[in-house]
């Protein structure tokens, strides 16, 4: 119960932080993305998906933490938050 807590926590704020802003469907349609923090490193800034690398972090403490399900899931809440925002009053929005 407790892993299940952290897991969900975990999601919470790595999705606070990149849902909104980072998509990381790049990664997913590629057949393989970076293992390790030190290949994420390596790419252009453009190129970092932070809550891949985020996961990967979190990867090195909790071993058996499934990537790719995290992602998806990740992934599906960004979509249906943009579908909710792209619903709204566009003078609504806030201007970045």
């Amino acid at each position: 119960m407790q892993c299940r807590q952290k897991n969900k926590k975990l999601l919470y704020v790595i999705f606070s932080f990149s849902a909104i802003f980072f998509n990381s469907s790049f990664f997913l349609a590629q057949t393989t993305y970076p293992q390790n923090i030190e290949q994420i490193l390596n790419l252009h800034e453009e190129e970092i998906d932070i809550a891949l690398a985020a996961l990967i972090i979190a990867k090195g403490i909790e071993p058996e933490l499934d990537i790719d399900k995290y992602l998806k899931q990740i992934d599906s809440m960004a979509d249906s938050l943009r579908e909710r925002i792209n619903k709204q009053d566009p003078r609504r929005a806030i201007q970045i």
